[in-house]
């Protein structure tokens, strides 16, 4: 699908949730303000839009769905910062965050009150999360800490088997590795999140941090 193809809609429509109203902003035909589903959602820990970002899983959908509709991935995902800033997305990646939040409120708020704007809810109706990142949502996850011996630095990161991801790891990785820790992510993503947060003074690049990380309990 052209992500211009669809028909010209309003620049916001007005949500009422809970006693509270939300202006759901609407750019550029199909672009839609995550940063309005975020605080329909309760503005939840860790899951802002850039975080779900930055996601390699987010990633992923933003290069599939660009490569699908032949456009630039700066043509269906846009972040402004400063005043006024925010992050705008393609109404397919807008859907897929949607169910990132897992939030069953956010779903009925928003589809509830967009209703008369049949090309959209079609659109959303007759959209398909890839089957692969349904599959991965289902996985056990394990956030995990794997030192290098060398210089003690520490990888802080979330897999659905930290023994697998050592091995990976350690064929890209001159020095000797070793699984220090891990443990079951019972929230997911939000748990590396919270881990990554919790380590934040150490952090080094990416995912590695100084020896005085921790895998919080």
């Amino acid at each position: 699908m052209n992500p211009n193809s669809l028909p010209a809609i309003p620049s916001q429509v007005k949500l009422s949730y809970n006693g509270n109203d939300f202006l759901l902003d609407i750019a550029e035909g199909n672009m839609i303000s995550l940063n309005a589903i975020y605080e329909i959602a309760g503005s939840p820990e860790n899951n802002q839009p850039y975080e779900w970002k930055r996601l390699p899983q987010t990633q992923e959908l933003i290069d599939s769905l660009a490569k699908k509709l032949n456009v630039q991935k700066e043509d269906i995902i846009k972040t402004k910062r400063g005043k006024g800033g925010g992050t705008w997305a393609h109404w397919q990646l807008a859907v897929a965050y949607v169910t990132y939040l897992g939030g069953e409120r956010v779903q009925i708020v928003l589809f509830e009150s967009v209703r008369d704007l049949n090309a959209i809810i079609n659109a959303l109706n007759n959209f398909e999360i890839p089957s692969d990142i349904l599959e991965a949502c289902k996985d056990t996850l394990y956030v995990y800490a794997i030192r290098e011996v060398d210089s003690g630095n520490i990888k802080l990161g979330i897999s659905k088997d930290p023994q697998v991801r050592l091995k990976q790891l350690q064929v890209g990785n001159s020095s000797r590795l070793e699984l220090i820790a891990y443990r079951e992510a019972k929230n997911g993503y939000c748990d590396e999140h919270s881990v990554h947060d919790a380590n934040n003074d150490y952090h080094i690049r990416g995912e590695w941090f100084s020896p005085k990380a921790r895998l919080p309990n």
